[in-house]
């Protein structure tokens, strides 16, 4: 399974028609405000391998500016949007057992 970003507007404030994917993001970038590319095609979007990975990587601190100045809570540019973590299955995964059962020796005994 893998997953991908999809932007749906600003949190709270204006939402898309279209949703946008994530196609990159610097959270360094701008003094910590963070910058990034939006696209329509869900192709030139960022992958990853799992939800974890995408969720750290979306809600990561910048380095050179890891607290907002304001009032000292992390600072993480990309929570300012309504972000849709999006699992898409593999080819060919479905109907597929997640591993093969366990052979045991002692069948029958």
């Amino acid at each position: 399974m893998t997953i991908r970003i999809r932007v749906h507007g600003i949190a709270g404030v204006v939402d898309l028609v279209d949703p946008l994917w994530l196609a990159r993001y610097d959270p360094n970038a701008y003094d910590g405000r963070g910058d990034f590319d939006l696209s329509p095609r869900e192709n030139e979007a960022l992958i990853f391998p799992d939800f974890p990975s995408a969720r750290d990587f979306a809600f990561q601190q910048p380095a050179n500016h890891p607290f907002r100045k304001s009032d000292g809570k992390p600072n993480r540019p990309l929570s300012a949007f309504d972000l849709e973590f999006v699992h898409e299955k593999q080819p060919g995964s479905e109907g597929a057992p997640a591993r093969p059962a366990p052979h045991s020796d002692r069948e029958g005994k």
